[in-house]
């Protein structure tokens, strides 16, 4: 299992099976991932920065639609970058893009 902000994965997996059987649903929404599990480049929430600006919609267990808010600072993709234990210097002409 791996541990993600103290939630197992597998937890949650039985989390969405149960509210499956409780809403009769096959439909759901990941809403503010952990910023961890995300690339560098995905905005952190700005009430809680342990979370990203980021969801998943799923039919069935299949994601069908995901979208994320993009860091469009430089100065900020650099800081979450290095955060990340990313070289700068390798996404240099990334970040100049903006």
């Amino acid at each position: 299992m791996v541990e993600i902000y103290g939630y197992f994965v597998m937890q949650l997996v039985m989390v969405l099976l149960c509210r499956k059987l409780e809403y009769g649903t096959e439909f759901y929404i990941l809403h503010r991932y952990p910023l961890a599990v995300r690339p560098f480049y995905t905005m952190p929430c700005y009430d809680n920065p342990a979370y990203s600006n980021s969801f998943d919609v799923f039919i069935r267990g299949e994601e069908i639609i995901s979208g994320a808010q993009r860091i469009h600072v430089p100065e900020f993709l650099e800081e979450r970058a290095q955060a990340c234990g990313i070289e700068v210097k390798t996404i240099s002409t990334y970040i100049d893009s903006f």
